[in-house]
């Protein structure tokens, strides 16, 4: 668990923070969980889910392109970079081998 915002956030409130934070996930979010636009992402037994969820919810749809980009959308890459590091942050290793492997080193795989 880490401390966000003076809350504490486990491994099933990840999704919520993510939408919070990357609003441009909320679609992907609705979509892989059969979500309505007004419902709020699940928060339970979602942490088995971190490790797909990191990466098809965040790296490849917004972060990896975003990064691509010709011109640079400084505050969504803040917003992205902010969210993976409090995600990082005083963490479990599952949650922090999650963060290492579908975000991080999916970046240094990815084009120059």
């Amino acid at each position: 668990m880490t401390g966000i915002d003076d809350a504490v956030v486990d491994d099933d409130d990840v999704l919520t923070l993510l939408v919070d934070r990357v609003p441009e996930t909320r679609r992907l979010v609705e979509e892989k969980y059969g979500l309505r636009q007004d419902e709020a992402p699940p928060t339970v037994e979602t942490g088995l889910d971190l490790y797909g969820n990191l990466l098809d919810l965040l790296t490849r749809p917004v972060l990896q392109p975003a990064l691509e980009r010709a011109e640079s959308d400084d505050d969504l890459l803040q917003r992205c970079f902010g969210f993976v590091e409090d995600v990082y942050a005083d963490s479990s290793e599952h949650r922090r081998g999650a963060v290492y492997f579908q975000v991080l080193e999916c970046l240094l795989d990815a084009k120059p």
